[in-house]
């Protein structure tokens, strides 16, 4: 029975209860007013008095049953209202569970699906893997085998590194083969000194000397670089031809000196002639100018046995000389740069500095190049100076100085003096190595 029923019962029962006491009520005034016949009536009266007593005792127990369980029947009916609103909600959140838990399952099976595939790849793999480690393994095999041989060949290395620098110290050392160094040198004493210089010396002739020996120079550049065969006013109509066949056509020692330069070191030295070259006036004059920087070394003439015998130490090395001993001081390196830019077509000019008035003074040998497009030299080389000198054309000039180590382009230090205060045509002597052997000084 639930609470509705309850509450119909106790309506009912209030009900029944007041038509009972209205009636008992009635009947207990019309005993009242009924006249006494006889002493039977009187005790029913009496017992329906008496159990109407009980009766309305009963019914204030029960009035106050219901009294209570009304109360309580509130009490619940609230209690019930909230768990109704609690089920409802409780009912939402189920549905959403319930959503969220289909779609987690859904999801699931998803994930089961890919673990699956997942699990398929990673058994390839591991067969790839395994495949793999035994390929490392052989490798690694081969590794330490080639790393063992490349100890070998390490040391191996070093040991033919130690005598090829053994073997370079040497070549560096030596001079041309005797035979040669005699034959060049009674070549440079025949020429330099009984036809150019002849003792102007010892005679007192300064500049007459200072002349002679720039036209000796200008000689040899323009007979190495073989752009001339009789050049008018000079010496050496014979002299390269000469020095080749004494490398080629000599005796067993001179044949040996032949192999070792043309087969030793041929491959490392120019054979410029234009050929080679990028056509670019100025990118060709870098390239040589580099060469001789990074290939000569500075030597004194006091280091040189021959050069103690000549005027003052004054080796005057031929080009091919410095070109074969990769060594050589101002005026060899000088001469070997030039040869070689000579044999390209470009026009140089020598220039030999004895200017005592130079700060602690000065004696010292260069080169200088013609520039016939200044435009584009100074947008290669922005910060570089170039001389101008009436008597030798009207073009530019630019000095070359490979005993400093300097680029074409730049300048050496010891000429910042010249370019802050000048110089004076009797401290400096020009050389200019024209083809007509036309020289100005």
């Amino acid at each position: 029975m639930g609470i509705g029923d309850g509450k119909r019962m106790n309506k009912n029962l209030v009900i029944g209860s007041t038509m009972m006491v209205v009636f008992l009520g009635a009947g207990m005034l019309t005993g009242y007013f009924i006249p006494k016949n006889n002493q039977e009536q009187q005790e029913e009266y009496d017992t329906l008095l008496s159990d109407f007593q009980e009766l309305n005792d009963e019914y204030s127990n029960l009035l106050g049953d219901y009294n209570n369980l009304e109360a309580n029947f509130t009490e619940l009916q609230k209690k019930y209202n909230i768990l109704i609103e609690d089920n409802a909600t409780l009912t939402e959140e189920y549905n959403e569970l319930l959503s969220a838990y289909t779609l987690l399952n859904e999801t699931y099976f998803l994930l089961l699906e890919e673990f699956d595939i997942l699990t398929d790849e990673l058994s390839t793999l591991q067969v790839d893997y395994d495949d793999l480690l035994e390929v490392y393994n052989q490798l690694d095999t081969l590794y330490s085998l080639l790393e063992l041989n490349y100890s070998l060949l390490e040391t191996k290395y070093n040991i033919l590194s130690q005598q090829w620098d053994t073997l370079a110290t040497w070549i560096r050392g030596m001079t041309l083969p005797a035979q040669y160094m005699v034959f060049a040198e009674a070549v440079r004493r025949y020429y330099f000194e009984d036809h150019y210089v002849q003792d102007r010396w010892s005679t007192g002739n300064v500049s007459g000397y200072y002349y002679e020996v720039s036209r000796f120079m200008r000689d040899v550049v323009l007979h190495d670089s073989q752009i001339a065969g009789m050049l008018e006013g000079s010496w050496f109509p014979e002299v390269s031809n000469a020095l080749t066949d004494c490398l080629i056509y000599g005796n067993s020692t001179e044949q040996l000196a032949f192999n070792c330069f043309y087969w030793a070191f041929w491959p490392w030295l120019p054979n410029w002639n234009g050929y080679g070259l990028s056509g670019n006036e100025l990118n060709d004059i870098d390239t040589i100018v580099d060469w001789c920087i990074n290939e000569i070394d500075y030597e004194y003439d006091t280091d040189i046995t021959w050069g103690q015998e000549s005027y003052y130490w004054d080796y005057i090395k031929f080009p091919v000389e410095t070109a074969f001993r990769t060594m050589g001081d101002c005026e060899d390196q000088a001469l070997l740069c030039a040869a070689y830019l000579e044999s390209c077509g470009f026009e140089t000019m020598l220039a030999g500095f004895h200017d005592a008035e130079y700060p602690g003074g000065l004696y010292h040998r260069v080169l200088l190049v013609e520039i016939t497009d200044k435009d584009a030299f100074f947008w290669k080389h922005p910060f570089g100076i170039l001389w101008g000198f009436s008597f030798a054309s009207e073009n530019w000039w630019c000095f070359i100085d490979t005993t400093w180590d300097v680029p074409f382009g730049s300048r050496p230090g010891w000429m910042q003096h010249y370019v802050n205060y000048g110089f004076y045509t009797e401290d400096v002597t020009f050389a200019v190595c024209d083809i007509d052997g036309v020289i100005t000084l």
